[in-house]
């Protein structure tokens, strides 16, 4: 943590962006009060993503190192789209959660390399100059990195799929739903209709829908990594902790009256 030696921070200031700060601090730890069953399961995901991590920090495979530090960004990911769907920011989850599956596809690309060290070397040289940016974009466009992905698991791939567009269309892009989507009509005082565009947008149901998909991203995100690692995932029983998530957020999710998404399957 920044504050090393552990004191108590002083209370945010009175200017817009200490105001701002503190009520999407406010609105992350609502969201957890008001809804503890949703917010057990985004636990038992972060508690899944730091088993993955501890069983794989000893692996000495060279070829695995890169794809190994791509999957703890792939959590980093999910971490801060925790934090901004709980906060209010739908669409900024969205995008960040479109990173979070291009960050699944590189690793496993670069982890079913044909000719290693080929591919970790594109992307190692990517800032050389313009030629070897040119050819690392070539080599991990989407395309290419899906289709590694459909190769190795087609039914898992096949779901970070759709919740890849359904992720560009929620934010990943500056589209319509993205953008009017989080706008209010309201009426001034003297009867005229006003635009309202703001940042916070504490929409409970937006913020349940972008908690399903924060955990259908995190197992895909598993999923990958058992692709990667079967045999170290095999051990800490990854596949039992992948079962308890799904069927955690779909009872969940008909609990909570979530109909805007599909449920997650075991497959």
């Amino acid at each position: 943590m920044i504050n090393k030696q552990n004191t108590q921070l002083p209370p945010w200031g009175n200017d817009p962006l200490s105001k701002l700060l503190a009520n999407a601090q406010h609105n992350e730890r609502a969201v957890s009060l008001n809804y503890p069953e949703l917010f057990l399961i985004l636990q038992h995901l972060n508690d899944t993503f730091i088993n993955l991590q501890r069983s794989t920090e000893k692996d000495d495979d060279e070829e695995r190192l890169i794809p190994r530090m791509l999957l703890i960004r792939g959590y980093s990911n999910c971490i801060a789209a925790i934090r901004l769907a709980m906060s209010g920011q739908f669409p900024e989850s969205c995008a960040i959660l479109r990173v979070a599956i291009e960050t699944g596809w590189y690793a496993l690309h670069l982890a079913h390399d044909p000719n290693p060290p080929t591919r970790r070397t594109i992307w190692i040289k990517r800032g050389d100059n313009a030629q070897a940016a040119k050819q690392c974009a070539n080599e991990f466009r989407i395309s290419n990195v899906r289709s590694t992905h459909l190769d190795k698991d087609l039914y898992t791939a096949q779901e970070l799929d759709r919740l890849y567009n359904t992720m560009i269309r929620g934010g990943g892009h500056p589209n319509d739903i993205s953008v009017l989507g989080m706008m209010k009509i309201r009426e001034s005082s003297d009867r005229k209709l006003l635009l309202d565009q703001g940042v916070l947008n504490p929409d409970l149901l937006l913020i349940k829908i972008a908690l399903k998909h924060i955990v259908a991203v995190g197992v895909g995100i598993c999923k990958i990594a058992q692709q990667i690692f079967p045999e170290r995932l095999d051990l800490i029983q990854l596949n039992e902790n992948i079962h308890f998530l799904v069927k955690a957020i779909n009872t969940a999710s008909s609990k909570q009256n979530i109909v805007y998404c599909s449920p997650l399957t075991e497959d």
